[in-house]
């Protein structure tokens, strides 16, 4: 089958394990897809190829028929060519499921109508251990500016300490 390469740029890699997800939306092999997360294998390929991508709070979509690698951490990842894709797809499949006790029985929101509104007051944490010199200068340049444009627009942004996350491998396996 050969080996799969970004869209954009075939020396680099598509992402992780849900690459072909992320792909079959930069390449307009569809107007949207579903990948799995356990950590990152949905978000990496959707930033990686130019979509959009959202890792659902555990529970909120059910875990049946996603393959399982650690039942805990694991969740299906809805990817759009924008957020409101990506909002549309999760209003569709997120919700109980009898079939994984694990779901919440809270009702869905309809995130959706939420776009465009104010994100006046929004708290927002940035996690230290995370925004070190290990990432590339110019990703770190336009996290800074992203978080700016979200400040101006009325957000609480700060800085966040997790202690522990250099442990996560060690807790993720």
């Amino acid at each position: 089958f050969g080996e799969c390469r970004n869209a954009w740029d075939s020396d680099r890699h598509p992402g992780g394990s849900s690459h072909g997800s992320g792909l079959a939306l930069s390449t307009h092999l569809c107007g949207a897809s579903v990948g799995e997360d356990t950590g990152g294998s949905g978000r990496h390929p959707a930033s990686w190829s130019g979509v959009t991508g959202i890792r659902p709070t555990y529970g909120r979509v059910s875990r049946h028929g996603v393959m399982a690698f650690a039942w805990y951490l694991d969740i299906a990842a809805p990817m759009g060519k924008t957020v409101e894709d990506v909002a549309l797809v999760l209003e569709a499949i997120a919700g109980y499921d009898a079939k994984d006790p694990y779901t919440s029985k809270r009702s869905v929101p309809q995130y959706s109508t939420s776009l465009g509104k104010s994100i006046k007051g929004m708290r927002i944490g940035v996690v230290k251990e995370l925004m070190t010199d290990e990432v590339d200068t110019e990703v770190r340049e336009n996290v800074w500016k992203a978080l700016d444009v979200l400040k101006g627009l009325g957000a609480h942004v700060e800085e966040v300490s997790v202690p522990m996350l250099n442990l996560g491998g060690v807790l993720y396996t």
